[in-house]
C-alpha cells in the first residue's frame, strides 16, 4: 500500500484507519503504524493474546479479544 501512496500528489492527505486481526509479534503492527503516523492515520489491532505492549503510540489501540466478537 505504501507504493500506491507515492503516486498521489503531495497536497493529497489521506486519513487512513486501519484493523488488523492477529497481531503476533508485531511485525506486521509496526510497519501499520508507520503508516498511520505519515497519513494522520489510525490502526486499531484485536487479538486473542495479551499483545498490548509489542508498541506504544497514540494512533494504536489494541483490544484483547477474540476477533470473532
Amino acid at each position: 500500500m505504501v507504493g500506491i501512496l507515492q503516486h498521489y500528489p503531495k497536497y493529497y492527505i489521506l486519513k487512513i484507519q486501519i484493523l488488523e486481526l492477529g497481531v503476533q509479534k508485531g511485525v506486521s503492527t509496526k510497519k501499520f503504524i508507520e503508516l498511520c503516523e505519515a497519513n494522520q492515520g489510525f490502526l486499531t489491532s484485536v487479538d486473542i493474546k495479551d499483545c498490548s505492549d509489542v508498541i506504544k503510540n497514540d494512533r494504536w489501540k489494541f483490544i484483547h479479544s477474540s476477533d470473532d466478537n
